[in-house]
């Protein structure tokens, strides 16, 4: 088994398959500026039919992983109109097949042959993604079906209630107030989304800890 030039090797099938490309990985950084290049100077979002007449169907595919087009409207100071029709826009969170799951991680590796620390996944704004991997086999499992060397240490590392606290009151203050599980997880708070729910909902987390839940600004 191994991470060949073109090649992944799979372990489980013992079949060769093709590699999809070399493709950088979608960051928050990258994703900001190829969607400033694309909006130009209009005021308006574009429909999904723009997106893909303009050849940027991946561009609005990473955009709906990572937080959603109404929020990347609001974020570039653009107004945002739900859209009908054959234009439909997904509004719920994004659904991780198992398919999808190895295409994202395929992306998020790139040429490298080891598994990245939840540090770097964090670090990329990629923390929903690590999140699926958990749900589905987990990070070794991943690896070896990628065709890199399995994570060193624990499969998860801790997350203690003071980065908790330090992640809700950034929520807070960007959005004005902490939302419910599955809201956080679109918004890449996908382990501080399982901490709200397990304290019994935001309003629960917040009173708990003496959090506000909204923004006073």
């Amino acid at each position: 088994m191994g991470r060949g030039r073109g090649i992944i090797v799979v372990a489980t099938s013992g079949e060769a398959r093709p590699r999809r490309g070399n493709r950088r990985t979608w960051t928050l950084e990258r994703l900001r500026q190829e969607l400033e290049s694309f909006l130009g100077d209009r005021d308006e979002w574009p429909t999904v039919a723009e997106f893909r007449a303009a050849g940027n169907t991946a561009l609005y595919d990473a955009v709906l992983r990572h937080g959603g087009a109404e929020h990347w409207a609001r974020q570039l100071g653009v107004s945002h109109r739900p859209q009908r029709g054959g234009g439909r826009e997904r509004s719920g969170p994004y659904k991780w097949t198992p398919e999808r799951l190895e295409e994202e991680l395929d992306d998020f590796l790139g040429d490298r042959d080891d598994w990245p620390i939840v540090a770097e996944f964090r670090a990329a704004g990629r923390e929903a993604l690590y999140d699926a991997v958990l749900q589905h086999g987990g990070a070794r499992m991943w690896a070896a079906r990628l065709g890199v060397s399995p994570p060193t240490g624990p499969g998860r590392q801790p997350y203690p209630l003071h980065q908790a606290l330090e992640d809700a009151r950034a929520v807070i203050e960007a959005e004005g107030h902490l939302p419910n599980q599955r809201r956080l997880s679109e918004l890449g708070h996908g382990r501080l989304g399982t901490t709200v729910a397990r304290a019994g909902g935001a309003e629960a987390f917040c009173r708990q800890h003496g959090l506000a839940r909204r923004s006073s600004g």
